[in-house]
């Protein structure tokens, strides 16, 4: 059991690789990072996101964690565009992803070459967990450069009589379920 903690040398990283490829003595050679993406003209395409048939970088950072985790310089993602005017997250066993349909993009690279300084991103994140997270002390705020995760909160809301309750109440099924 690993508790959704596949990164056990480190208290700071985590995450999840949807698939591996392994050589043929079992060791892994690539981690595998699939993708969905949503096409609905309010976020850009998916030419415009994997412009050049390269994922975007929170993604292809996403994918070179778990390799730099793993000990593994190969990445390949796989993104399938879907379409909700088409009705493909509601019926996604009709989708049939193809490079003929244009509706699959691949991006493989090597971490150390997209990403040369990776160690950079790791330093970064660990100091910052350390001066935050360990200390307890919140980052310090900053109106103009949080504007943006200023907007998103500002659409979140909740009502706290109902919301709540029912968090609660999800909370308390999720606990028996586990339990059982």
């Amino acid at each position: 059991k690993t508790y959704g903690d596949f990164y056990t040398m480190t208290p700071i990283f985590g995450g999840m690789w949807d698939a591996l490829i392994k050589d043929d003595n079992g060791k892994v050679e690539y981690v595998v990072e699939i993708k969905t993406v949503q096409v609905d003209g309010r976020s850009g395409s998916l030419e415009e996101r994997w412009k050049d048939g390269q994922a975007p970088d929170y993604q292809g950072l996403q994918a070179s964690l778990y390799a730099y985790l793993m000990g593994v310089d190969k990445v390949l993602m796989v993104a399938v565009a879907l379409e909700d005017n088409k009705g493909d997250y509601e019926h996604p066993e009709q989708v049939v992803p193809s490079f003929a349909n244009g509706n699959v993009y691949l991006d493989e690279f090597k971490v150390s070459e997209r990403y040369p300084n990776f160690d950079m991103y790791i330093a970064k994140a660990t100091q910052w967990w350390n001066d935050y997270v360990l200390t307890g002390i919140s980052p310090e705020f900053d109106e103009k450069k949080d504007a943006e995760i200023l907007k998103a909160l500002k659409t979140n809301s909740l009502t706290p009589n109902t919301d709540i309750q029912a968090l609660l109440t999800e909370a308390e099924q999720l606990v028996t379920e586990i339990e059982e």
